[in-house]
């Protein structure tokens, strides 16, 4: 635009005749630069990604594994085939999950409340990465589940909004995150991610917690799962959500790789992605009518 408007000013000060060798020398400018640029973009290793939920309710507890891929591609992100995945117990107990998809690890063993759990990664090329250790606490019921109608200018966007009940254990710092399934589809965009710590509403009576920003229509099946987390794994969420849906604004934070809970036990400067989280489970549902 800045050598546009001022060959445009340049034009205005000649006659007609005079303008011929100034287009002339305009075109072959705008022809110079008229080139395939090749950027030199950085191609980083590949980074491993861990996305690990191990909780108390059976056919929850989940390793997946992969690769990040490179830039620009328009693959998935490559599988972490043939690793040996072990959720090891404070006090000796071991849990090795089963690859039962490419990269997916699961397990029908279930956490117990107040035990301490590590994850260990084994991959074939002898690697070993570990986790933190990642405490259950216990978590309260859920004791309501209702719906309500919005009030929205557009007519996509009318519906209901799903609101909870419940109630934090006093004398206990707690750390929660709510997730919401519909007709049977977990929703997991980054403003799906909804979670809260009671550090001013300790033992208290928690009532219409709202459990969703997209609305939820007549007939829906809903289900909603309330987990108690650690604060490690609050703060991972926060700062992930910051990165992911707060974007477009000149205060947003600069973009980086969001700190997880893994390491690689031979080289602590190498980078891993994700969490191992451990979470005790309440669930509840209800059909919106």
């Amino acid at each position: 635009m800045f050598y546009i408007n001022n060959i445009q000013v340049l034009l205005q000060r000649f006659t007609p005749l005079h303008k011929l060798p100034l287009l002339l020398g305009a075109t072959f400018l705008f022809m110079a630069c008229e080139q395939v640029v090749q950027l030199d973009l950085p191609t980083a290793a590949p980074r491993l990604v861990v996305d690990g939920l191990y909780t108390n309710q059976p056919g929850q507890q989940r390793v997946r594994l992969s690769y990040t891929a490179p830039y620009f591609t328009q693959e998935a992100e490559p599988p972490v085939r043939g690793a040996l995945v072990v959720v090891s117990e404070l006090g000796g107990k071991q849990d090795t999950l089963a690859e039962t998809e490419r990269g997916i690890y699961r397990s029908e063993k279930t956490a117990i409340l107040a035990g301490v759990y590590v994850l260990h990664i084994f991959l074939p090329d002898g690697k070993h990465y570990r986790s933190q250790p990642e405490m259950l606490y216990e978590v309260p019921p859920i004791d309501s589940l209702y719906f309500r109608e919005n009030v929205a200018l557009n007519e996509q966007d009318k519906g209901y909004n799903i609101f909870i009940d419940t109630k934090d254990p006093a004398g206990v710092e707690n750390y929660y995150r709510w997730k919401r399934y519909v007709n049977g589809q977990y929703q997991n965009e980054p403003l799906d991610i909804i979670i809260g710590f009671d550090e001013y509403a300790d033992g208290k009576d928690w009532l219409g917690i709202q459990i969703n920003l997209n609305a939820v229509q007549k007939g829906d099946s809903i289900l909603v799962e309330q987990l108690s987390i650690s604060k490690a794994f609050y703060d991972y969420l926060f700062t992930l959500q910051q990165q992911t849906a707060f974007v477009g604004g000149i205060f947003d934070p600069p973009p980086a790789s969001v700190k997880g809970n893994m390491v690689n036990v031979d080289d602590v400067n190498e980078q891993v992605l994700g969490f191992f989280r451990v979470a005790a489970v309440a669930q509840k549902r209800a059909v919106v009518e």
